[in-house]
Formats: structure tokens, sequence, C-alpha cells
């Protein structure tokens, strides 16, 4: 049976019995955001039987938010999976990463050497979410080493998002390593941008100049704000607005207009009388008139506040998981004297009451 609302265009239906999973749009035929909320026995078993790779990515997400022992034993298993569809495993990747847990992480950890490239490049940016020096050292090897110069860019990328100062000697070796596409070049910029140390700028700037790749230079432009936000760094990319590249040029606008900073409105109004190029014309009009807002400072300051708090979040969901799996008494089995007896008596009153 099924029931619509017109009013907020809702569908709920009703069934005999309860089912073992739902899957919202299986096939991927509607263009839409799907969130699956569902029991967490529901979503485990869509995980491992949904009759499409579709059906099973929709289980992942919720059972990250769930974070109890049996769930990342689930998404565990889906991720070393080595028979099932990558792009499910790498969203039990992202879940595992969400989870911030230490049994997440040893998931993780054993999967690193998995045999498909994007299966490992799921997973060593799920390692970037946990900040820790154990974390480093692992996407430390993969961004030395790896047989897909993407896994290799990606761990370098992660690297810097673990905030381990010992990673700035390894991003910056790994800097000019020759690649595809300059990937590996743009990843380890990616990687310092995410490391937030300040010795990384001269390294920064110096990718910025004529000469290097234009991949490495918008890579570089784009890391720079967040790294530095004085009179040097705003001049540096103030001195670029007149590049060749118009790509180039859009994301100088973009890197200025991060740093926030009311003194580049002179260089970006003489920009824009002699631009001609469209796309970077309604680009710095729209750095003009976000230019006076909240700064680079404050911004990277509520940022970072928010990662602390999904951090403290996290780790208060991973030990109320492992709280609840001490204390939940386990079911009692089938046959149980002491069961059938007090459900006997249940039903016993029930039938008075009738």
């Amino acid at each position: 049976m099924r029931h619509v609302d017109q009013a907020s265009q809702t569908f709920s239906f009703r069934v005999p019995t309860r089912p073992r999973f739902v899957v919202v749009d299986p096939e991927l035929a509607v263009l839409a955001e799907v969130k699956v909320e569902a029991p967490a026995d529901m979503l485990r078993t869509q995980l491992a039987s949904a009759p499409t790779a579709r059906g099973r990515m929709l289980a992942a997400p919720g059972l990250s938010r769930l974070d109890d022992p049996p769930s990342t034993r689930a998404l565990a298993e889906t991720l070393a999976d080595e028979k099932a569809f990558w792009g499910v495993r790498a969203e039990a990747a992202d879940a595992l990463a969400n989870q911030r847990s230490d049994a997440a992480f040893a998931a993780l950890e054993a999967n690193l050497g998995a045999k498909h490239p994007k299966v490992r490049r799921a997973v060593v940016q799920a390692l970037g979410s946990f900040r820790t020096a154990k974390s480093a050292e692992l996407l430390r090897k993969t961004a030395l080493r790896d047989a897909s110069y993407l896994v290799e860019a990606e761990a370098a990328r992660a690297l810097g998002a673990t905030r381990q100062a010992t990673g700035l000697d390894t991003l910056v070796d790994v800097l000019d390593r020759p690649a595809w596409a300059d990937v590996i070049r743009a990843g380890a910029l990616d990687g310092l941008a995410n490391l937030r140390d300040e010795r990384a700028v001269p390294h920064v700037v110096a990718r910025t100049r004529y000469g290097v790749s234009i991949r490495g230079r918008r890579a570089a432009i784009m890391a720079l704000p967040k790294l530095a936000g004085d009179k040097k760094a705003r001049e540096t990319l103030e001195d670029l607005l007149d590049s060749p590249d118009p790509y180039l040029r859009v994301d100088v606008v973009r890197a200025i207009a991060e740093i926030g900073d009311a003194k580049s409105r002179a260089p970006l109004h003489r920009q824009l009388d002699r631009e001609l190029d469209g796309r970077v014309r309604r680009r710095i009009r729209e750095a003009l008139r976000d230019l006076g807002g909240t700064g680079k400072r404050e911004t990277d300051r509520l940022r970072d506040e928010l990662e602390s708090l999904r951090n403290e979040h996290a780790d208060l969901r991973a030990r109320l998981g492992k709280l609840e799996a001490m204390v939940t008494p386990p079911k009692a089995e089938k046959g149980d004297a002491k069961t059938e007896k007090a459900e006997a008596k249940a039903e016993k009153a029930r039938g008075r009451k009738k």
C-alpha cells in the first residue's frame, strides 16, 4: 500500500513483513542526492547483499555514522574483498575514515597494499583523516613508492592532511618528481598546503614562477594562501595577474580573494580594465565583491576549530560504540528455559487483558 503526501512530495509504503534492506534508486536513474537512514542491521545487509553496486555504495555512509563494532567489521570486510567493485570498496574506506576509531585505522592499514590502484588511492586518502605519527609514516612510504602515479600523489596530499611536521621533508623530496600530467607535484603542493607549515612557503613560491608546468604553477598558486597571508604572498600573487594563461589568471584571482586583503582591490581593478577573457573578468568581479569580508586568518581559525570539533566528535562516538558493545547483554538463545517461561507469562498476561 502506498501513500503520497502532496504537500511535502513524500511517499510512504506499507509492507507485510520487515524487509532485509531497502535501496532507493538502485540503478541511479534519478539525478539526486540520496541519504539513507536505516537500522544498522539493514544497512549491513544492504552493504553485503544489494544486487547493484549503487545499492551497496549507498549503505557505507550510513554505517559510518553508526560507528559500532559490527558496522566497522562489515566495512572492513567489504574493503578487503578483492572481488568487490572498486567503487564500493572506496566508499567503505571513506566510511572508515569518518569513524576515526582504532579498529577503522587497523582495517585501512591492512588494505594499504590492495591490488586495485583506485582502492589504494581511497585508502591513503582515508588515512589522511588520522592525525597520528603512525598514519604519517604509512603515507610517507606510499608517497615515496607506489606502482601508480595517482596513488603517490594522493598519498602526498594525505600526508599533509595528517599535520605531522615530519612530513615536510618527504613532500619536498617528491615535489619535482616527474609524472604524467605533473600529478605528483600537484599532490605534493596540496600536501604542503594541508600541512600548514610556514617552512614550506619558499618551496611553494618557487613553483609559482615561469618554467614550472601550468598544472604545477596552478597548484602552487592555490596552496600559497593556505600557508601565508602576508604582504609578500599577496604581492607574489598580484605579479601573476598578467600571466598569459587565462586558467592560471583565474586561480590567481581566487587565491587573492582567499587571502582577503583589501589592498588587492587596486591591482584587481587595473587587471579588470584590460582583461579580455570573460571568465577571468567574472572571477575578478566576484573577488572585488568578496574582498573586505573575513580575512584568511579568521577563516583558517574557524576551519581549524571545526576540524577539531569533528575529531573530538569522532573520538566520542568511537568510545560510545565500545561502551555499548560492553554493556549490551547477549540475546538469549532459542530454547533457554528461563526465557521461554518469561515469554509464556507475558503471553498469558496479554490474554487476560484481552
